[in-house]
């Protein structure tokens, strides 16, 4: 049986460890974290609840829509999913290559305003006559 976790937007790390340690010995706990959530906003948290959910011999994973929370969540030796149907279903988030969150897509960008065109582009650096500056390799 597993035992759900709410983290509220204002949580700090010290409700969610007395939450944790509220749990049966053993029991899987599941931590439904908000996006941008005061308790995760550096990764030494999530390693924290990592070792003290490890101590109670229990399962500690985090549920989560935000990519940040997910990526934290896997660094920290800990299963991540990105909805409560994904984690019933058992659909853990992939690792991305080299750690990095997925990129704003079409879908993730803010909504332009009715007769908006694209906007300005920045334009890249360059050496006269050479082209684009690129960074060394």
């Amino acid at each position: 049986m597993s035992r759900l976790v709410y983290v509220g937007q204002d949580d700090d790390i010290a409700d969610l460890a007395g939450r944790l340690q509220a749990a049966n010995q053993g029991e899987e706990v599941v931590l439904i974290v908000p996006p941008a959530a005061q308790a995760f906003q550096t990764p030494l948290h999530l390693r924290l609840l990592g070792q003290l959910g490890a101590r109670r011999g229990g399962r500690l994973v985090v549920v989560s829509p935000d990519a940040r929370v997910q990526e934290q969540a896997r660094s920290a030796g800990l299963t991540a999913f990105s909805s409560i149907p994904a984690y019933e279903e058992g659909v853990p988030v992939a690792r991305r290559p080299g750690g990095a969150p997925p990129a704003a897509g079409p879908a993730t960008q803010p909504p332009r305003a009715p007769g908006a065109t694209g906007g300005m582009r920045a334009a890249a650096p360059t050496r006269e006559g050479a082209g684009p500056v690129r960074p060394p390799l």
